[in-house]
């Protein structure tokens, strides 16, 4: 073989690895992820919308009740309606890079735009991303309130927990 053809074969490979092509197959796949992630976007903002108005109605119907009333809560009972407010913006963000993911990738798919196409999965990675980072967060949550509720068992269990008697 010759080595100049042999270069050129190189350098072929190498262009072909450095592109990547969207095939009919392929653009038919992420038309189908497109449509999925708007209707998964739209219900997530729904839920989001749900949750921060039953968060607002809890903290108005809360302010009405006497606070003499509330007293069977171990938290002050506004705390409940402004956790449902703040479970809505953590909530908020995937739906939302969702939801900016879906219009992307349909407008680079109709506009045939590779610039489009990379932002699009850059709002991928950022709801992956997110999502990964809250799994993470919740799990240690989890973890740390596990290992407090055993910690919590064994000294209500020999009684030295003050005022508890077993």
């Amino acid at each position: 073989m010759n080595p100049e053809n042999q270069e050129l074969d190189i350098q072929n490979e190498e262009t072909s690895k450095s592109e990547l092509v969207i095939t009919e197959e392929i653009a038919k796949y992420l038309t189908i992820i497109s449509k999925w992630g708007k209707f998964l976007s739209i219900l997530g903002f729904a839920f989001v919308g749900l949750v921060v108005f039953g968060g607002i109605i809890m903290s108005l119907v809360f302010s009405l009740i006497p606070s003499s009333d509330l007293d069977v809560f171990p938290v002050p009972a506004f705390l409940l309606g402004f956790l449902y407010l703040v479970i809505g913006l953590v909530y908020f963000f995937p739906i939302f890079y969702l939801f900016r993911f879906s219009f992307s990738i349909d407008q680079a798919l109709r506009l045939n735009d590779q610039d489009k196409l990379a932002k699009s999965f850059h709002f991928l990675k950022a709801h992956y991303r997110f999502i990964g980072i809250f799994i993470v967060v919740v799990m240690v949550l989890y973890a740390v309130l596990l290992v407090g509720v055993v910690a919590f068992g064994m000294f209500a269990g020999t009684g030295s927990l003050g005022g508890i008697n077993a």
